[in-house]
């Protein structure tokens, strides 16, 4: 199904099966994004490798990176055959945060509200398990429509960092306060 009126996202807990079909989501979905933007022929490469090398390594054994953890959660939006088109993921980063990583949805099924679900998934499941009292997350400022997206659901730009690993695709963190947030329903 391609855009247009979808059915309300089914959202499950992720499972070894998955890892597959989530690697290729969250690859074409940032593919996607960078395809969408201005990166220049240089730093598509930079992204692609960066894809590669290190953000898809979780998938290779979800088990170890997502499953039967307390201290993260990957959440998995099905369609009614049980085939996975979108994720999100919630890591406890200390007594009072958790974070939001692992944020994709099938280029072809976005703009249905999924990712919505998915996040309202991951925040409930942060003051519920956790008590956490902010959800943050790293993006990189190519991701036109995530960062969008963020900042309409109340997330707040709080720094933009040169550090780290592939700090020319400019990370910036975001950071939502728990206790003022409205479900996004």
């Amino acid at each position: 199904m391609l855009r247009g009126i979808q059915p309300s996202p089914i959202i499950r807990p992720a499972v070894p099966a998955d890892a597959d079909e989530l690697e290729k989501i969250y690859y074409f979905a940032n593919l996607d994004a960078a395809l969408k933007s201005d990166l220049s022929l240089a730093k598509m490469k930079q992204m692609v490798s960066m894809l590669d090398a290190g953000a898809l390594g979780d998938f290779k054994d979800i088990t170890p990176s997502f499953i039967d953890r307390t201290d993260r959660a990957l959440f998995v939006a099905v369609t009614q055959e049980n085939t996975p088109y979108g994720m999100a993921a919630v890591m406890r980063r200390d007594e009072e945060s958790a974070e939001l990583q692992r944020v994709a949805v099938d280029p072809l099924r976005q703009g249905g509200g999924t990712a919505k679900k998915l996040m309202q998934h991951c925040i409930d499941h942060a003051l519920d398990r956790w008590e956490s009292r902010f959800l943050e997350l790293w993006t990189r400022d190519h991701m036109r429509a995530a960062v969008n997206f963020y900042r309409k659901v109340g997330f707040v730009e709080t720094n933009r960092s040169g550090e780290g690993s592939y700090p020319e695709l400019n990370p910036m963190h975001f950071r939502l306060d728990l206790n003022s947030a409205s479900p996004m329903g």
